[in-house]
């Protein structure tokens, strides 16, 4: 059983720290400190809900293509987001913006702004490498390879940032876009 936290945002500088020691140099200590910097916003209390804890798609059970169940949990209090977002990193496979925001659509109680959830991706997108580095370690060139984080994080925050969006004109800032429209094969794209 995983020891007791104070607050949202204690848990997600414990995850953060946990990756990073994880991680040793697979990613830079720029990106640490970008994705550190996103805690304050992922943090804000947006309700309590009892949560699975581990929506990894390894835990999703399917017949005929239709989810019907949601196996090994490890109960934990937090906002919904969580789950979802730690569901859309758990496999390397079509991380992208176009997935994310058609997944995040699907839910039920997407009340959550649409920058936030991007937030929420790139730190669970974090987390989760440096999960893989420690335990799922043949994942580890597929997550980087779909990731282009850096270039992700530039974009992220032309996107989020009205005044950056603002000045996002040709030739004044450019932000190249990781995201290639594609098929939407992401496991969670299957929960229709």
């Amino acid at each position: 059983m995983g020891s007791l936290r104070g607050s949202w945002r204690e848990f997600n500088e414990r995850s953060l720290e946990s990756a990073r020691n994880n991680l040793g140099n697979v990613l830079s200590i720029e990106d640490y400190h970008k994705v550190k910097s996103l805690i304050e916003d992922i943090s804000k209390a947006e309700g309590k809900y009892l949560l699975h804890g581990d929506t990894g798609v390894h835990n999703f059970v399917f017949d005929n293509n239709e989810l019907v169940g949601v196996i090994d949990p490890s109960p934990m209090i937090g906002p919904v987001t969580y789950d979802f977002t730690y569901a859309f990193c758990s496999s390397p496979d079509d991380l992208n913006l176009e997935t994310l925001l058609s997944s995040f659509d699907l839910l039920n109680d997407n009340t959550s702004e649409r920058s936030r959830i991007i937030h929420e991706v790139l730190f669970q997108l974090y987390c989760r490498i440096g999960i893989c580095v420690k335990v799922h370690p043949h994942d580890l060139n597929d997550y980087l390879k779909s990731v282009g984080l850096l270039e992700t994080f530039s974009y992220i925050a032309a996107l989020t940032r009205p005044s950056l969006r603002q000045q996002h004109r040709p030739g004044i800032l450019h932000f190249p876009n990781p995201f290639k429209r594609k098929k939407l094969t992401h496991p969670m794209c299957s929960l229709r």
